[in-house]
């Protein structure tokens, strides 16, 4: 997590016993990874998916009700309020890379 524009480690709780159960019966259990993000001014953007390799555009809603209105009304606003969302394998991992248009 980015806090103050600083990385900071937060735990991941998991149900340990549920996770054990469904591997020693043999079940797969599907793990999303998801990236939840908020730049100031604007709605969270939430669920970016690390599955998805390669580029991505994801749009930015703003908060104000005033701004949404602007925004809905010209189609040329609506496009520029888009990021730009890069997953890549990297080292057997995923990195991903959110930049502005």
């Amino acid at each position: 997590v980015i806090k103050n524009l600083e990385s900071v480690e937060v735990p991941f709780e998991c149900d340990q016993n549920r996770v054990t159960s469904q591997a020693s019966k043999g079940i797969k259990a599907a793990v999303q990874q998801l990236v939840d993000v908020q730049i100031p001014g604007f709605q969270w953007v939430r669920g970016i998916s690390m599955e998805k390799i390669g580029k991505h555009f994801v749009e930015l809603i703003p908060r104000s009700l005033s701004l949404q209105a602007k925004v809905n009304g010209d189609w040329r606003l609506k496009n520029a309020l888009h990021v730009l969302t890069e997953v890549n394998s990297v080292n057997g991992g995923r990195r991903m890379t959110i930049s502005s248009l």
